[in-house]
């Protein structure tokens, strides 16, 4: 990392921006914050990155323009046509890295997750899940709440479009989907 290469320029309080000509799609970047008085910078990663590297490197990604193609428009009519007030809901919260994992303890990707949880939701009657935060965070034994990456779906389960099929695949059954989310405990 070149921490002097590309200075941010300050257009207020609080607000920097920035542009490097031929940055594209998969680019790895962070930021190099030098407080007065410090000789050193303090490399970051971006909290407003849309996807990260996989732990324990922590660079943000430049993610392409997501080429998903949704399949839920019968969940969104459906769901538009109810009055969610008044209907049964019934969640079931679930935390992706604990509920299941590879048989060498590494984590299930979230595309591999879909059937096995589609058909444990709907085999329980439930009508929701609730994702337990799957925003980036650092460290693998806690349960997401401690993020460092407010937009970023963690990479310990795949791309974020592969986020978005497991999304769609519950949609498509009919199980709505409710994510939690933690900037509180931000590291």
């Amino acid at each position: 990392w070149n921490d002097t290469r590309h200075a941010l320029r300050r257009i207020d309080a609080g607000v920097w921006e920035l542009f490097i000509p031929g940055v594209g799609a998969n680019d790895l970047y962070k930021f190099a914050i030098r407080e007065s008085g410090s000789p050193y910078p303090s490399v970051r990663s971006d909290p407003f990155a849309k996807h990260t590297e996989l732990r324990p490197a922590n660079g943000s990604i430049v993610l392409e323009q997501s080429k998903y193609s949704w399949k839920d428009s019968s969940w969104c009519e459906m769901r538009a046509q109810q009055d969610w007030r008044q209907a049964p809901m019934s969640i079931y919260e679930i935390h992706l890295g604990s509920w299941c994992r590879k048989e060498d303890g590494g984590f299930v990707g979230y595309r591999e997750l879909s059937d096995s949880l589609v058909a444990h939701v709907l085999k329980l009657g439930f009508t929701h899940v609730e994702l337990l935060p799957v925003s980036e965070h650092p460290l693998d034994q806690s349960w997401g709440y401690q993020s460092t990456g407010f937009f970023a779906p963690t990479s310990r389960h795949g791309h974020p479009d592969a986020l978005r099929f497991l999304i769609d695949q519950l949609h498509q059954s009919g199980i709505g989907v409710i994510m939690d989310w933690g900037p509180a405990h931000f590291p």
